[in-house]
């Protein structure tokens, strides 16, 4: 429990505070919160997302000049509230955003996380030097029917520094895709995708991308499961020029069709929770970069797929003289 008495000393040290709990937190306990962070003058990182705190007016914040990472969950978040924190590099708000005219100030914001809404391209457009975004579509999004259910997805060009974008929908979305005139910032080295339909295009769209190095798909179905084959991702001919990192995580396939021409510089391959996936495509034998393939908690078909891991293992060292890591986490 936190009170108003305290030390004059109180925290001066004190470089991160986060906050744990659940539920919300009303303006009875706000009088004991923000007048004691706000003595907290050298706090870098602040996390309040755990706790939701309504409409209270969060002052003092203000007052944190040093700080790096702000998360808060609240209904309405005003960015007048944050003008004095020029140090400020990483935002997350769980909450509407209410737009300023004042927001070119916040020059060095970095990283933010937002919900998606109407007005989602209009508040992008305000921070030019955004390196990462973390955006999530709200289940109370409209979506367009032109022969599949379309998400209206922000239009993100914008952001010419922009290398990190995670995009995030809500998992009962099984049957929304991602739109086929969609585009991204060619900037773009590390792209995470969650809970979504990829048709062939939105796949060509991402492998387009001239600077994607890191490529993470969880909870993603592909449109052949939907239309198709309901077990096997077929990567067809698009291919991964500078793609070095693919993580899969959590996928309902059981056949997973490609070339090594796809991949043609790949490094590490990590396949998490993927249950049903019986074995890593033989090509991947022939991809003479390969340095390491991660097995974690994929269990069901264990032994088929641990054994072509191995035999790919063994045929990528006697053509290189290289070895490659294998490492196999089991339940």
């Amino acid at each position: 429990m936190l009170v108003r008495k305290h030390n004059r000393g109180f925290g001066q040290q004190l470089r991160s505070l986060l906050v744990f709990g659940s539920g919300e937190l009303h303006r009875t306990g706000m009088g004991n919160l923000f007048p004691l962070i706000a003595h907290l003058r050298f706090l870098r990182v602040l996390d309040l997302k755990s706790i939701s705190l309504h409409l209270f007016h969060p002052s003092g914040l203000n007052y944190l000049l040093q700080l790096r990472y702000l998360a808060i969950h609240i209904d309405q978040f005003d960015f007048e509230w944050i003008l004095d924190l020029l140090y400020l590099e990483t935002l997350v708000v769980s909450g509407y955003l209410l737009d300023s005219s004042t927001l070119e100030n916040l020059w060095n914001i970095r990283s933010i996380t937002i919900f998606h809404d109407d007005d989602t391209d209009e508040l992008i457009e305000r921070f030019p030097n955004l390196q990462a975004l973390e955006l999530v579509i709200r289940a109370s999004n409209k979506v367009v029917y032109t022969g599949q259910f379309y998400i209206v997805f922000p239009k993100l060009e914008c952001i010419a520094h922009l290398e990190s974008l995670v995009v995030r929908f809500p998992p009962i979305w099984f049957c929304i895709v991602l739109p086929f005139d969609f585009s991204f910032p060619s900037n773009i080295k590390v792209f995470k995708l969650v809970s979504d339909l990829l048709t062939a295009e939105a796949v060509a769209t991402i492998a387009g991308l001239p600077n994607l190095e890191i490529l993470i798909l969880k909870l993603v179905s592909f449109e052949q499961q939907m239309w198709g084959s309901r077990d096997t991702w077929d990567v067809g001919d698009i291919v991964f020029l500078v793609l070095k990192i693919l993580k899969l995580k959590h996928l309902m396939i059981y056949k997973w069709n490609t070339f090594e021409t796809f991949f043609p510089i790949l490094e590490q391959l990590v396949i998490c929770s993927c249950s049903y996936l019986e074995k890593i495509p033989p090509s991947f034998a022939n991809i003479l970069t390969l340095e390491t393939i991660k097995m974690i908690h994929c269990n069901k078909y264990s032994n088929s797929l641990e054994s072509s891991t191995l035999k790919i293992k063994e045929e990528v060292e006697s053509r290189t003289g290289y070895e490659v890591q294998v490492l196999i986490t089991r339940r």
